[in-house]
């Protein structure tokens, strides 16, 4: 939420909600689809958008990646049900299955 809500700080910030949300999509699904989606939007921010020193861009770019993805989390935390038959409907089932145990 740190970074949610103060989307200037794009450095270090993430690091640790990287790490969690690896961790979880490590444990739960079979291919880290939101974090490989979140560091390459990190990525870009960084070394793209960023040098261009325009803070406008910064933000506007931040959060038209970063509030949609807080949106699908907390449906997978809140609605665990509802975000499968998401899933099922968007035929992303297979990458978002859980693991065999």
């Amino acid at each position: 939420m740190r970074c949610l809500l103060d989307p200037l700080t794009y450095s270090y910030h993430h690091a640790p909600f990287l790490v969690a949300l690896t961790a979880y999509e490590g444990l739960r699904r079979r291919v880290p689809v939101l974090t490989g989606f979140a560091f390459a939007a990190i990525l870009t921010m960084t070394h793209v958008i960023a040098p261009l020193n325009d803070a406008v861009l910064v933000n506007v770019f931040y959060l038209c990646w970063a509030v949609p993805l807080a949106v699908v989390l907390a449906v997978c935390v809140l609605a665990p049900g509802r975000a499968e038959a998401v899933a099922r409907r968007l035929r992303l089932e297979r990458a978002l299955a859980p693991q065999a145990a």
